[in-house]
């Protein structure tokens, strides 16, 4: 498919004060997308096809939308990954411009025409941006491609990531959703039962004998998987997580305090 060599397009998203606002591609760098609000309201019907929700996220201590259950398994595993550190959903309006330059979107009935609102904007902890889109790969299809296409060489421009995340591994999914149960900070406040288990996983051990060798209180498993959201401990993701399961400390990982 022929593409253009650059992608001409304004940001329209909702200022602290609640007014919409314009921003260029040379304003878009300054910008906290991370903590803007959506910029899309997220409706509900009866015998609506996909559900949409708020998801409380560790990472921001705030709660996020989704408009389907894929979108809150992948913003799950956004709040899982420690490598981000802010997450907004429906971030702004991409209202790209035609040949002669004439802004085509239809963000505060600036105009009519083609625009796009990005599923999430994240903010990594080195300071980079990334532009998500979530779609299943059976909605997949040319006409979509082709706005993913122009959204991937704005965020070119801008020097963002751009992702598009469709289906999920069904067992890491589940692994997730599980240790997103404690996802709270609260399951990490004890300073020496992180310690004890950090100690205890220095090597791979089974889940089950590591538990057995700290203690028989019911705090430890809960701090354990704590600490596995937190991905200070680690395990093979893509296995089911049971008590056969190998966990070790994550040497080569950043922790970061939620």
């Amino acid at each position: 498919m022929d593409v253009d060599t650059t992608c001409s397009a304004r940001l329209c998203f909702i200022a602290d004060d609640g007014t919409a606002r314009i921003a260029t591609p040379l304003d878009a760098g300054d910008i906290a997308f991370e903590v803007v609000a959506p910029v899309r309201a997220f409706p509900t019907w009866p015998h609506k096809r996909s559900y949409d929700g708020w998801w409380w996220a560790a990472t921001t201590g705030r709660s996020i939308g989704y408009e389907s259950w894929l979108e809150r398994d992948h913003l799950m595993l956004f709040d899982h990954d420690p490598d981000v550190t802010g997450i907004a959903s429906q971030p702004f309006w991409i209202m790209f411009e035609d040949a002669a330059g004439a802004v085509r979107g239809d963000e505060g009935r600036v105009s009519r025409g083609p625009s796009h609102a990005p599923d999430f904007f994240l903010r990594l902890r080195d300071g980079s941006g990334v532009v998500v889109d979530v779609r299943p790969l059976a909605r997949l299809d040319a006409a979509t491609e082709q706005v993913f296409d122009r959204t991937k060489r704005l965020c070119q421009q801008l020097g963002w990531q751009y992702r598009v995340c469709t289906d999920l591994d069904v067992v890491h999914a589940r692994n997730v959703r599980w240790l997103a149960g404690y996802r709270h900070p609260r399951f990490g406040t004890d300073p020496a039962m992180v310690a004890a288990l950090s100690d205890t996983f220095r090597s791979p051990l089974p889940l089950a004998d590591g538990l057995r060798a700290c203690g028989d209180g019911l705090q430890w498993p809960a701090v354990l998987y704590h600490l596995l959201w937190r991905q200070v401990l680690t395990y093979e993701q893509y296995l089911p997580l049971s008590d056969t399961s190998l966990i070790t400390t994550a040497l080569n990982s950043p922790q970061r305090a939620r």
